[in-house]
């Protein structure tokens, strides 16, 4: 697992923008960019989970199933590493009770791509998805001008 991390924060945090900048200044730059705000058991929880999902093992202790211990996903964060390392840009971590009960939790983000330029190029080059911090800001865009149109003319104006 500890392997398959490596070649995950080598692969997939090298290809994000500004690494190259960041690994051409100098090593502390590099640690700094890959490091998260504070190494915690949590983080450490959801990366060992989202591995061991990856490379197909059955998960018996985290993902499903009970455990007697305190559950990690009740005070996991989405931390700049994990999101680096496994491209995530929005999250919520909930105990596996409360999906039975409807809760949403607080949804955590962490957007990867300062413009939706630099989302662009990288959804081009790699062909992934768009990102969802670029798909939001284009949600919460059309939603303001959709709301100003209306506001003009409630009676005139229609939007499909």
């Amino acid at each position: 697992l500890f392997r398959s991390l490596a070649r995950r924060e080598v692969e997939y945090v090298s290809v994000l923008p500004g690494f190259d900048e960041i690994k051409a200044r100098d090593r502390n730059a590099l640690e700094a960019f890959l490091k998260s705000d504070g190494e915690v058991a949590e983080e450490w929880l959801v990366m060992l989970d989202l591995l061991a999902k990856d490379l197909g093992l059955k998960i018996y202790t985290f993902l499903s199933g009970a455990s007697l211990e305190d559950d990690y996903r009740a005070i996991a964060r989405l931390t700049p590493r994990l999101s680096k390392t496994f491209h995530i840009e929005a999250a919520r971590f909930l105990p596996p009770d409360a999906r039975y009960r409807g809760a949403q939790g607080a949804q955590q983000k962490h957007c990867l791509f300062p413009t939706s330029r630099e989302a662009a190029a990288f959804t081009s080059d790699h062909g992934v998805v768009v990102s969802w911090c670029t798909r939001k800001r284009l949600y919460d865009m059309f939603q303001a001008v959709g709301g100003w149109w209306l506001n003009l003319d409630p009676k005139g104006h229609v939007i499909v």
